[in-house]
């Protein structure tokens, strides 16, 4: 869906192809609820020794803890740990095997849910190859933002989120800018830390009425999109400018 790193609220040459507004949310799942402890059901018996299940592990601990495991498919000695760390933060028997409560407990603490059985292992890379779930929608400011389940791997405690912002000025054609918006170090207007402050509350006007980016775009009457990730509580980007991302 991306295509190009960009940095300044004015475009410059990133492009992707939106045929019409309808495509943007082609795909994405609703997901019902934003507690933590929603029940995940998914089809198939999960293969828990398969390179692919391993991986998720991996991957679901690194978006969890905010950890950099290696994330190769293979159960070793720092992945063991890492899993034995989370059961214990999680009141569970901390024996570095991963069964079907470590599982649910994985998922409600923000994890996709794992492969199914038969699944093959994918290729490392960045969340956003993965259907991403639609969280919500906004209907103001005109015409609509999407708020999507793209981790980057960096945002622990805050709930990976990134917000896409598609103006009433737009307009569908083969090729569009994308204005891709990271923000800073998160703290409250009384500048205390706020770790857990999602790209929703950022665009919240009522919270931070001097981010009122959506409306900007707007008043600007440019035929972009603005997308913007939620980052880590000192700006972490994750894998958006390590390997696997933007960066390569």
């Amino acid at each position: 869906m991306w295509a190009e790193l960009l940095f300044d609220p004015e475009p410059f040459g990133g492009y992707t192809e939106f045929g019409d507004r309808s495509q943007l949310t082609r795909g994405f799942d609703e997901a019902e609820s934003f507690g933590s402890g929603t029940d995940f059901e998914w089809e198939g018996e999960v293969s828990r020794i398969s390179p692919a299940y391993v991986r998720w592990v991996q991957q679901s601990l690194n978006r969890v803890l905010n950890l950099r495991l290696a994330e190769d498919g293979l159960m070793g000695t720092q992945t063991r740990s890492a899993v034995r760390s989370f059961q214990q933060r999680s009141g569970l028997q901390a024996d570095g095997s991963v069964g079907p409560q470590t599982e649910k407990a994985l998922v409600a603490a923000g994890a996709i849910p794992p492969p199914a059985a038969g699944a093959t292992s994918p290729t490392p890379g960045p969340a956003t190859r993965l259907t991403p779930g639609l969280f919500k929608r906004e209907t103001s400011p005109p015409a609509e933002t999407l708020y999507l389940d793209l981790a980057l791997g960096s945002e622990s405690p805050a709930r990976p989120m990134t917000g896409i912002f598609i103006p009433e000025s737009y307009r569908p054609q083969p090729q569009v800018d994308l204005i891709l918006y990271l923000h800073g170090f998160k703290y409250t207007t009384d500048f205390k830390p706020y770790p857990t402050l999602t790209i929703d509350g950022y665009w919240d006007k009522r919270q931070f009425p001097y981010f009122t980016l959506r409306e900007g775009v707007n008043e600007s009457r440019k035929n972009v999109i603005l997308v913007a990730p939620t980052l880590g509580a000192r700006s972490q980007t994750g894998w958006l400018t390590g390997r696997g991302g933007f960066a390569t």
